[in-house]
């Protein structure tokens, strides 16, 4: 799976500039797929020069004219094409695991797992913000393309929710191992710890 799968699937759904779609990703696509803003301009910019998508100018009053895109018929093809596509499930690839398989310092383990349960909690509450958000009323009465949307987003609440009971699992198991050094970490909680998947 690329970018251009997620971008093309935004734009099936309605024309949209460049600047709805990062907010989309901000919002509601950072659970499907990572990008930055840059990635996807840049994306964009592959999908009209392919003819998989097309832009009109649109003029602002005081503001730069900005681009709306939309799907053109080859990328509404090829969005079908790669739906068709068997879905290739990816190796696990999660450094935590690893360490938490090597063994090592006790409280070093402690405490990656401690930052890996903390940015799990904080994901789950930004995927509980979006879900009051845009999916306040019940599941019976979404329409058909917001109930998939819905299903994508219900993905990301139940598979923190499980890391998050796995990591207090871990958390207890680590606790009852042999005793510490003086190694562990400052405390620090960044990516390297908190890597999820």
């Amino acid at each position: 799976m690329s970018l251009r799968y997620v971008i093309l699937t935004a734009l099936s759904e309605q024309d949209l500039t460049g600047y709805q779609i990062t907010k989309e990703f901000d919002l509601v696509l950072g659970n499907l797929w990572s990008a930055s803003h840059q990635q996807v301009y840049r994306e964009l910019a592959k999908l009209a020069d392919e003819g998989l998508a097309s832009f009109e100018m649109e003029a602002q009053t005081g503001k730069p004219d900005r681009k709306i895109y939309s799907l053109t018929t080859a990328g509404k093809d090829d969005l079908s094409r790669w739906i068709e596509e068997p879905v290739l499930f990816a190796p696990t690839r999660n450094a935590l695991l690893v360490k938490l398989y090597a063994g090592g310092n006790r409280d070093t383990l402690l405490e990656h797992v401690t930052c890996f349960k903390a940015n799990c909690r904080a994901a789950l509450a930004e995927y509980q913000a979006i879900a009051k958000r845009y999916y306040p009323e019940r599941l019976e009465d979404m329409e058909e393309w917001k109930k998939r949307a819905y299903l994508t987003l219900r993905y990301g609440v139940t598979q923190r929710e499980a890391q998050v009971a796995w990591a207090e699992e871990a958390e207890q198991v680590i606790g009852d191992l042999g005793q510490s050094d003086d190694t562990a970490l400052d405390g620090d909680c960044g990516p390297d710890q908190a890597e999820a998947n």
